[in-house]
């Protein structure tokens, strides 16, 4: 599933409405009749259905489904009936079923007949008092041990976004299922838990024209009068509850060439067109994960259905949801590499979640986690232009900003009061470094063997983490290698936050590498990498204390503690300097942003401040981009705490003189073959020396650009964005006001916080007076929701705006409690400005007490701050 990974998504809404407004409702408790102690007791009350697993099922397991749903996405809600065949292990008068905001009309209980006998039907009424998400049939007298069949029929109303829902587009109404983690008991009364995995036969009754769809193919379609078809569709392999799927609509049919199963794309009518890049590349990519694994797409077909409205992506085996905002009109490069990531993702479940499914909420890990994994390998092979082990780098970064909170869980909670809070970046983007570490640690082709085998070994059945640990550790070799791989794996899953190496090089005679774990309690598998006249050379041990690395005779040219950056953990380094490892040669990209990110570090650890300095001078030298925006980030945290001063106009000549040589090497013009990587390099260094840098002649032909830009008149995309940041962060009144009034009559551009307007971004960057009354401007509803979002965000980062664009903000409604979870700002106080107002859910909650930690941090930063300045001035 790639529904939240991070708060992309719900950003994009964020101006609308609070982050997580879905309620629940208290559930109640039940008691076994007296005289009756074959009957087992109802569920135990939980604050909602997003409970830990109860009694659902007990001493019941079910065996096959028939399901049939009538469906009208006219309508306000659907009918149906759904068989299941059972088998009953105790004697029992009380089978207790998932089902929330249903009505059910009727239920029944058989036993099948021996030998030819008739069935018998057993008097059956539905339990009274039965909590909240639960329905109980009682029967007239017990139930013996065997075989069984249980029968109801039901009626529910569309939801939005989840369970069974219908959503308008374009004049048309389109309905769609959505299940995970809790919800296919919205649609039907089931045992909606993933350790039941069975059959299903699913049938659709729906207006006669429309198009009706399913995990599998259609088999049959019957007319039933003028206005109805039923559509029976094959009977899936076993799969949970959550995983069952459907759709119907007038929707366009888009054939797929080239995939390894037959393929198409669904999507709202009038919309072929809009599929036509995702028509291209999802076959692809399907086929790349195949033999990745070296192993069959293990269903008989596959769609791809645009949703309207929804939040992200599901990865239903046959019949996968993907927004329409990513599936479609993926037109620009971004766009492009959003799509690729979720099918990747989506089609990685394919396998790791369709095929082999997890038994327990708790293990959600394993199959997320594979699934990003397996995405970042599939697209490192499939495009290696886009540098997908750079951009894991970042999803690494992600992970540990929320590891460092307090209140981080584990991969592997012991406790769960609900699976919807385990889906969260730690167990996407975590898990799945940590599945990069390891297979790091064990070798490329070790690690796949292991979770190759993995799948072999439960065919259509059930992985938990035991199960994945000793597939890892078995992939480790043998002996002792074995165990440590156990103990390593054991530790990252049993507790949350990160592990801090810190490593110490000592010269002299043979030189060394200390490695100190400075939390006791963990096993991290570590790799070390150093340069001398010789090569490259790498040196690994599980660091659980304090181990000491051997690197040979005479000094290392550099050294950098986490090799390739595949470890998940932080390091220092002393008795070297950053900045040789940021410039040593046969230092990887990887190495050298991973080095990058480590400079705050070294800055907050009272490292050295004239290597500091010298580290961020030799990173800005790179030709990796994300080097370059790392490191001119850290230098817009000194400019912004040290705002107007001495200190800051020699940190901004420091940052313009070490720019200076890729300024001129780049030019501000594209150039004929630039390819991805030069053109996002030419838009860091010039954005970066035009801005805070302040480069005169940069910033006269920003101005020149922006003019252009800004009278309509055709400009590049890279120019554009460059010039206008620029020139906007030296804005005059007539420039300021040409970019307020072009703000106020562009198209609305907000998809997210990853993709924000351009020209809310450069009225944020504006002198703090004229910024401020931009920010005025947009509340009084003269910009767009997005645009406004982006301005408020980027004023509560600064400094200089921030107290100021709180005060405003907190005026105008909600403003403030919706754009501060989203600035990481410098100053505890205001984040904790939010703790006096409404309450709202626990997702919010948590945002902002990320915030507060990230505030903390920063704001220790503020006295090292003014001390590294002085180290510029040398």
């Amino acid at each position: 599933m790639s529904r939240s990974w991070s708060l992309a998504a719900l950003a994009a809404i964020v101006v609308l409405v609070p982050p997580g407004c879905r309620a629940t409702a208290p559930a109640g408790t039940g008691a076994a009749a007296p005289g009756d102690p074959a009957r087992p007791s109802p569920p135990a009350t939980t604050a909602s259905d997003d409970g830990p697993a109860d009694v659902t099922g007990a001493g019941v397991t079910p065996r096959a489904y028939h399901l049939e749903l009538a469906i009208d996405p006219e309508a306000t809600g659907f009918t149906g009936t759904v068989t299941i065949d059972v088998d009953v292990a105790v004697r029992t008068r009380t089978i207790w079923l998932d089902a929330r905001e249903l009505e059910i009309s009727s239920v029944r209980v058989v036993r099948p007949g021996a030998a030819g006998a008739p069935d018998e039907q057993l008097e059956a009424t539905e339990a009274t008092g039965a909590p909240t998400g639960k329905v109980g049939i009682t029967l007239a007298r017990p139930l013996p041990p065997g075989p069984a069949r249980v029968e109801l029929r039901f009626a529910g109303l569309y939801r939005l976004d989840d369970g069974l829902f219908a959503q308008t587009y374009r004049a048309h109404t389109y309905a769609f299922s959505d299940f995970e983690p809790l919800d296919a008991r919205r649609a039907f009364p089931c045992f909606d838990e993933p350790r039941f995995k069975t059959p299903w036969t699913v049938s659709l009754v729906v207006p006669h024209g429309l198009v009706a769809l399913s995990n599998t193919a259609a088999e049959t379609t019957t007319r039933l009068d003028r206005d109805l078809d039923r559509v029976d569709f094959a009977t899936t392999p076993p799969l949970p509850s959550y995983l069952v799927a459907v759709a119907v609509g007038p929707f366009d049919l888009v054939d797929v060439d080239g995939g390894p199963v037959p393929m198409r794309l669904v999507v709202p009518q009038g919309r072929r067109a809009a599929a036509e890049r995702a028509r291209v590349i999802a076959p692809q990519i399907v086929a790349a994960a195949a033999e990745l694994l070296d192993r069959r797409v293990p269903f008989d077909k596959l769609d791809f259905i645009a949703v309207p409205r929804f939040g992200g992506a599901m990865e239903n085996p046959g019949l996968i949801t993907v927004s329409a905002g990513i599936l479609l009109d993926a037109t620009d490069d971004a766009a492009e590499r959003r799509l690729a990531l979720v099918i990747a993702h989506e089609t990685s479940h394919l396998w790791f979640g369709d095929w082999m499914t997890l038994e327990d909420w708790r293990d959600l890990w394993i199959q997320e986690g594979v699934a990003s994994w397996m995405a970042d390998e599939v697209l490192a092979r499939w495009r290696p232009g886009w540098h997908t082990r750079r951009g894991e780098l970042k999803s690494r970064g992600e992970a540990m900003r929320e590891d460092a909170l307090p209140d981080a869980h584990p991969l592997r909670p012991d406790e769960l009061d609900g699976p919807r809070a385990l889906f969260d970046v730690l167990t996407y983007q975590k898990a799945a470094a940590v599945l990069h570490m390891f297979e790091a640690w064990v070798g490329e082709d070790a690690f796949l063997d292991g979770l190759r085998g993995l799948l072999d070994d439960r065919p259509w059945g059930h992985a938990t983490t035991t199960d994945l640990v000793a597939a890892l550790a078995s992939a480790a070799g043998d002996g002792d290698r074995v165990d440590a791989t156990r103990a390593a794996v054991t530790s990252f899953l049993a507790r949350p936050g990160i592990p801090v190496i810190e490593a110490e090089l000592q010269c002299g005679g043979e030189a060394r590498v200390r490695l100190h774990l400075r939390e006791p309690g963990w096993a991290v598998p570590a790799c070390v990498r150093w340069g001398d006249g010789a090569g490259t050379h790498q040196a690994c041990a599980v660091v659980d204390d304090d181990r000491e690395l051997t690197l040979g005779a005479g000094c290392p040219d550099w050294v950098h503690p986490n090799a390739d950056a595949a470890g998940y953990y932080r390091w220092t380094l002393r008795g070297a300097r950053l900045a040789d490892t940021m410039r040593g040669r046969g230092v990887t990209d990887r190495e050298r942003l991973d080095a990058a990110l480590a400079v705050r570090g070294a800055l907050a650890a009272d490292a050295p401040l004239t290597d500091v300095a010298d580290a961020l001078a030799a990173g800005l030298s790179s030709d990796v981009p994300e080097v370059v925006e790392a490191i001119a980030a850290d230098y817009a945290l000194l400019l912004d705490q040290l705002a107007p001063s001495r200190a800051h106009k020699v940190v901004a000549a420091h940052l313009r003189e070490a720019l200076a040589p890729a300024v001129r090497r780049l030019g501000t013009a594209a150039r004929a073959g630039d390819g991805d990587d030069v053109r996002r390099l030419r838009r860091a260094v010039l954005t970066a020396a035009g801005g805070p840098g302040a480069d005169p002649k940069l910033m006269r032909w920003a101005r020149r650009i922006a003019r252009r830009y800004l009278r309509g008149k055709p400009v590049g995309a890279d120019d554009a964005e460059a010039a206008v940041l620029i020139a906007a962060s030296h804005a005059d009144r007539k420039l300021a006001a040409a970019l307020l009034a072009a703000a106020a009559t562009a198209p609305e551009e907000m998809t997210g916080p990853d993709d924000p307007p351009l020209l809310g971004r450069a009225l944020a960057r504006m002198p703090r007076a004229r910024a401020l009354r931009a920010l005025d401007a947009a509340l009084d509803g003269k910009l767009h929701a997005g645009t406004t979002f982006t301005i408020a965000v980027g004023l509560l980062q600064r400094a200089d705006t921030a107290t100021a664009a709180a005060d405003t903000l907190a005026r105008h409604g909600d403003w403030l409690a919706f754009t501060l979870p989203f600035a990481p700002v410098c100053d505890p106080a205001l984040v904790d400005r939010l703790s006096g107002g409404a309450a709202r859910d626990a997702a919010f909650a948590r945002v902002v007490r990320k915030r507060r930690v990230e505030a903390q941090r920063c704001d220790a930063l503020r006295g090292a701050v003014t001390d590294a300045a002085r180290a510029f001035a040398r």
